[in-house]
């Protein structure tokens, strides 16, 4: 069953509203957005996490940023992070920032250039395909840094899968190659981004994208047509149900024949998040609040149809795009005994949506949950809505990946120790989109490490293509996680799925779990939504 909800539902209604600006400040220079590689290497082995065993002994290169040890997306001298690549590592450094300006870090030595076999000999590796030698594979990643969404709506995935590379690199590599992962911000245009693929294809000889997040992915035919892997993107654009070379973190079971989008303009969701807060929370009416535009109400739209589907009330509430009346529509949802509040807003319309909840008493008191989207599932939330106690305490958020605060799960956990050795200065603004940027470096690891020592991108994708699911062992759902092509009668049928779901903690100050991917699963219906055609 494919199950795009959480974060198509989110991001059509935050990607188009333009017109409301930045939700923060920006933390960064422009010129902190230069080309960013990582490049540490050390001796193979193996572990449960998937990151081969063993100790780095590269060093990281990396555009300087504000001094040793400060912090920014664009880098830092030795023991800095950001952006960039990190000056840290066995063994390795990079030259101190001097006046808010360093100097980019060493780069890091080749992998062994050698393949072990499961007979416990080696095999010479060889440049197998483009972006690929003997000892290094060039991976890209193009997230968007640039528009009125603030430093942190779509760099985390990037994070994510750079702290994994990190790691993986430290560690061996992959069959002896290092990871060189590239990243090149785009500024949310269409020339923009198509600026940026280009440079990652022609100038990088990227061998696969791993981890994008982008606002507007004008460059994804460019990369089907090239046949380069994009490997666990964020499904903001839609071309993801498109291209045959483009798989979602989400996975996805329509056609992707490069002709058609989805089923035949259509994809398919499932309603177990509702179930669980009907079986769980007991709730029995949501309110869904919306913008009056087109994308904002595209996502009430599949928020109402899986309330319905899982048998709960759904009343919508329209607000006017420039001056959203939130006090007016708080007072209907207590009018009508509304429970639940659901939104596809964005962040500063959420902030002023609890501003009004807060100062409504009796509502605030009949509402027993307000349900975000992923993308306000971020360690800031408690920041963002610190002048509205009330309502960040019913706060929850829901997704398709484990909850990036809860380390009582060990890949959680690993994921967690890497932000803070090699990203420490972005852990104030750690994000579930950095857990699933995780997620897709260790998938790609994955696909290339069963290639051996003939790597292909033919061989990538078969991995990719398999009938089984991939749980990021057990950070992703199952049995979603897959490519698997499947019919539009079985997609709309009764299947088992699992909910991960997670509630600000007023006490603890973080997101604590209240439904695990492990313990919390329903015979979920399945019901068709239309998809909009990529731009």
């Amino acid at each position: 069953m494919t199950s795009p909800s959480p974060r198509i539902a989110g991001f059509t209604a935050i990607a188009s509203l333009l017109v409301l600006g930045a939700c923060g400040g920006t933390r960064l220079p422009e010129s902190a957005f230069n080309q960013r590689v990582i490049t540490t290497t050390g001796p193979a082995g193996s572990d449960g996490t998937g990151l081969p065993g063993g100790t780095g002994t590269g060093t990281g290169s990396g555009q300087g940023g504000t001094g040793t040890g400060g912090s920014g997306l664009g880098g830092t001298g030795s023991g800095g992070s950001g952006l960039g690549g990190t000056g840290s590592g066995t063994g390795g450094s990079g030259t101190s920032g001097t006046g808010g300006g360093g100097t980019t870090g060493g780069t890091g030595n080749n992998g062994s250039g050698q393949t072990k076999t499961k007979s416990g000999g080696t095999v010479k590796n060889t440049a197998s395909d483009r972006g690929v030698t003997p000892t290094s594979i060039n991976v890209c990643n193009v997230v968007t840094k640039g528009g009125p969404f603030g430093p942190y709506q779509f760099t985390p995935s990037y994070y994510g899968a750079a702290a994994y590379f990190q790691a993986l690199n430290a560690a061996g590599g992959v069959n002896g190659r290092k990871v060189n992962f590239v990243t090149h911000p785009d500024d949310g245009s269409d020339s923009g981004n198509l600026q940026q693929i280009h440079t990652c294809i022609d100038q990088n000889n990227a061998f696969a994208f791993v981890a994008n997040d982008i606002y507007q992915y004008a460059g994804a035919g460019y990369v089907n047509q090239k046949g380069i892997p994009d490997i666990g993107g964020a499904p903001i654009s839609t071309a993801y149900y498109l291209y045959p070379h483009l798989f979602a973190i989400y996975g996805d079971h329509t056609p992707r024949n490069g002709k058609t989008l989805g089923d035949n303009g259509y994809n398919y969701r499932t309603d177990q998040d509702a179930l669980f807060l009907k079986d769980k929370q007991h709730v029995t009416h949501v309110g869904v609040v919306f913008y009056d535009q087109a994308s904002s109400q595209y996502g009430a739209n599949n928020i109402e149809n899986e309330f319905k589907t899982a048998g709960v009330k759904v009343t919508p509430y329209q607000v006017n795009l420039g001056l959203p009346n939130f006090q007016s529509v708080v007072a209907q949802m207590k009018s009508d005994g509304v429970d639940i509040v659901a939104d596809a807003i964005d962040l500063n319309g959420s902030q002023k949506l609890c501003q009004a909840i807060e100062q409504n008493g009796a509502f605030l008191k009949q509402m027993k949950v307000k349900l975000s989207t992923v993308a306000n599932w971020t360690s800031s939330l408690g920041n963002d809505l610190k002048s509205t106690p009330g309502c960040l305490g019913k706060s929850w958020v829901d997704s398709q990946s484990a909850n990036f605060a809860d380390s009582s799960n060990p890949q959680v956990a690993a994921y967690n120790a890497a932000m803070r050795k090699y990203f420490p200065s972005d852990l104030p603004h750690n994000h579930q989109f950095g857990l699933e940027g995780w997620a897709a470096a260790m998938w790609f690891t994955d696909a290339a490490r069963s290639c051996g020592a003939n790597l292909t991108r033919v061989c990538v994708e078969k991995f990719m293509n398999r009938p089984q699911p991939y749980s990021a062992r057990g950070l992703m759902e199952t049995p979603l996680t897959s490519f698997k092509l499947y019919s539009s009668s079985y997609a709309v049928g009764a299947h088992r799925q699992c909910v991960s779901m997670a509630q600000w903690s007023l006490s603890k100050h973080t997101w604590v779990t209240r439904a695990s991917l492990q313990h919390d699963c329903y015979t979920a219906k399945g019901f068709k939504f239309q998809l909009t055609p990529p731009t």
